[in-house]
């Protein structure tokens, strides 16, 4: 547990640069969440094919794959690939900003998560501390009663070892 407690800061560090590495596709996820289909203009899917789609989950560009699309009734190849036409429309339109890459709201994340993983580590060892404190306060007692048999099987031993050598 101390070395996991020791390893916190570079464990945030590999996060946050696990979030540096990303950031292109999370950026690009959330701009793509903003193009609903509600309000698309796709070709051959009208309002009732989009309440078909919405019923599978698929909801704005984000949602579009091609194995999620064709999933749904009424979908073949030719529908499938003019949704998918879609969202590449949607995704053209992306332009990735790096100074907003990592944002505070996701390094505060990162930091929430470090702060719950180190007091849910100390108070490991806290509850561990007490759990030792414990036994040692009883120790004493559950070990008395064993010190009289102990002390006679030892008068016994060096008994049977004096009548040995006698021999």
């Amino acid at each position: 547990m101390k070395d996991e407690i020791l390893g916190l800061p570079e464990e945030e560090k590999r996060d946050l640069a696990a979030l540096q590495d990303t950031a292109r596709e999370r950026q690009k996820q959330k701009f793509l969440e903003g193009f609903f289909i509600d309000v698309a203009s796709i070709p051959g899917v009208g309002p009732a094919r989009k309440a078909a789609l919405r019923s599978f989950g698929i909801e704005t560009a984000a949602d579009v794959t091609r194995r999620s699309v064709k999933q749904v009734k009424g979908f073949g190849d030719h529908l499938t690939q003019a949704v998918i036409d879609w969202k590449a429309s949607c995704e053209r339109r992306f332009v990735f900003r790096p100074n907003e890459a990592v944002t505070p709201a996701d390094r505060q994340a990162v930091m929430a998560k470090m702060t719950a993983k180190r007091h849910r580590l100390e108070s490991a060892l806290t509850v561990g501390a007490t759990e030792l404190q414990r036994f040692r306060l009883h120790a004493p007692a559950r070990t008395m009663p064993l010190m009289e048999p102990l002390r006679q099987a030892a008068e016994k031993l060096a008994q049977a070892k004096a009548d040995l050598s006698r021999c």
